[in-house]
């Protein structure tokens, strides 16, 4: 959604090392807003920050003297509330889940699309001219999933990116356990937040050589371990995210097993979080219906038989009786995402 335009009223500070990016931007957004500050690196950018206190921030990542991340911690600790738009690509995937924690307010990828840039700009307008002071618990949970969304879609894709054979993988998993949650009567609200972890659920694999995910025979038991290791990762690559539910603890337990039998922590039955037993049967039958490195797809037969065969020992029954009665109605992992 694109919203009306503030010109008069909104000052931005923009914050990029890149002399010619960073002039052509300036020209753009002056056209557009009432004040542009401007500076070449975090430190520069601190300073007109204290001097002038700006409506919004926009601010590059990788910067000589300050980095990007530094100077909105400062930035945060002076103005909590300032809201930060960062720039970045999708090969700063580290930094970014920095950022994210710091709470910015929203990203806009590398090369800049003018404008994507002022749909960020414009949203934040216009939560700030909102009528309304009280916001709802809903709206803030919108406004939580729209910031998060397009940084989540970036880190699937810098996955993928790397093993072009699980293209894919993450957001077919997403829309199956989404469905399976429709399928057992779940709320719109408990759908998306199943959806949000299945698209991350591997954030951990970019620890993984890629050359390692796409060998095309089976892996030694030191790359197993390796391999195991990733729901570790992910664990701590979205520990410190504020997230409005446990996606952390999600993603490390969607290999775990009902009888204790997965990793990497051996929980069992109760000690699994609901929706991550939701997750290992989506990741599961997607999974042996995809063709990998090291075999072909097993077919969505087989895949529906392995839930069933170990139903209530290792998957939780009642989502396996979802899946399997969405695949009987017509159900489709081919269907475009």
């Amino acid at each position: 959604m694109t919203y009306p335009l503030q010109k008069k009223d909104t000052s931005i500070l923009y914050v990029e090392d890149e002399e010619l990016l960073r002039k052509n931007l300036i020209s753009f957004l002056h056209r557009r807003f009432g004040v542009v500050y401007s500076a070449a690196n975090g430190m520069e950018g601190l300073e007109l920050f204290t001097k002038h206190l700006p409506d919004i921030v926009i601010t590059d990542i990788l910067m000589p003297v300050m980095d990007g991340l530094e100077m909105v911690k400062r930035i945060k600790q002076l103005q909590p509330d300032i809201p930060i738009i960062i720039t970045t690509a999708f090969s700063d995937t580290q930094y970014l889940m920095q950022a994210i924690s710091l709470k910015v307010d929203g990203y806009v990828t590398k090369p800049i699309d003018y404008n994507d840039l002022l749909d960020a700009i414009n949203r934040i307008i216009h939560f700030l001219t909102s009528k309304t002071l009280e916001i709802s618990y809903t709206e803030s949970l919108k406004r939580i999933q729209r910031m998060l969304s397009g940084a989540i879609d970036a880190l699937a894709y810098a996955i993928e990116s790397r093993d072009p054979y699980t293209a894919g993988h993450q957001k077919r998993v997403a829309r199956l356990a989404g469905a399976i949650c429709v399928q057992m009567g779940c709320t719109e609200e408990e759908v998306r937040k199943i959806e949000i972890v299945g698209v991350i659920h591997d954030i951990g694999k970019i620890s993984i050589p890629a050359e390692m995910l796409m060998k095309p025979y089976d892996l030694q038991d030191a790359e197993m371990s390796l391999l195991h290791n990733h729901c570790k990762v992910g664990f701590d690559i979205l520990k410190n995210i504020e997230f409005p539910f446990p996606v952390a603890e999600i993603v490390y337990q969607h290999h775990e097993r009902l009888d204790g039998s997965g990793y990497p922590r051996g929980l069992m039955k109760n000690d699994i979080i609901f929706e991550a037993r939701i997750i290992s049967v989506a990741d599961v039958v997607e999974s042996m219906y995809s063709h990998r490195p090291y075999r072909p797809s097993c077919g969505i037969d087989k895949a529906i038989e392995e839930i069933l065969t170990h139903r209530e020992t290792l998957y939780d029954a009642e989502v396996v009786d979802a899946c399997a009665a969405l695949f009987k109605r017509g159900y489709t992992l081919d269907a475009k995402i």
